[in-house]
């Protein structure tokens, strides 16, 4: 699937941004998402625990991390 090739590309790249929305942490079970709502939204059709286990594994893949203000920092330095 698209997403394991994207997942591969991203391990291997010099650089990620990684940006969450809080829908991307909801669980349409248990939060009382509206099932019309979750009809929508794609990432909703997947539970909770697979996708944060997703995630998980993705970051543990991925070697060394360093936030934006360090990166912006950095670059004003030089």
């Amino acid at each position: 699937p698209l997403r394991r090739v994207l997942e591969r590309a991203a391990e291997h790249t010099g650089s990620l941004h990684l940006e969450l929305h809080g829908i991307d942490l909801v669980d349409a079970d248990h939060d009382g998402i509206a099932s019309e709502l979750a009809a929508l939204q794609p990432e909703l059709r997947t539970p909770l625990a697979e996708r944060t286990a997703r995630l998980e594994r993705f970051l543990a893949r991925r070697s060394g991390f360093t936030r934006l203000c360090d990166v912006a920092a950095a670059l004003s330095k030089s």
